[in-house]
């Protein structure tokens, strides 16, 4: 549990600047934005799936976050894929959190940076 952002996900190891953290895939489409959405296109918003859902967001983020552009198919449906890496040095029980503001063009629940 994170300290005062409800649930959170933590670095099982230690990571360098560049390791791949963890991946993602879009659970479904969005016509509009919320506050666990990723823009991936001026009309449509994905929400991605556990646990990459409860990486919380910090102005001072440890993890960026990569569409790949990668799709596979699920029940019909083409699943997008995303990427999380290390923008900084994370500790070994550290919470992963990326900057929600990187991810929509205009972002529903507004955050001061």
């Amino acid at each position: 549990n994170s300290e005062s952002k409800g649930n959170g996900l933590f670095a099982l190891k230690n990571f360098n600047i560049g390791d791949f953290v963890m991946t993602s895939k879009k659970m479904r489409s969005l016509s509009t934005r919320n506050s666990h959405s990723v823009q991936i296109d001026w009309n449509e918003h994905a929400e991605m799936d556990l646990p990459a859902i409860l990486i919380n967001h910090s102005c001072n983020a440890n993890v960026g976050i990569r569409n790949t552009d990668n799709t596979y198919r699920d029940n019909n449906q083409d699943i997008g894929v995303f990427d999380f890496s290390a923008i900084r040095p994370i500790s070994k029980g550290e919470e992963l959190t990326w900057d929600y503001e990187a991810a929509e063009w205009e972002i529903s629940v507004p955050f001061q940076c």
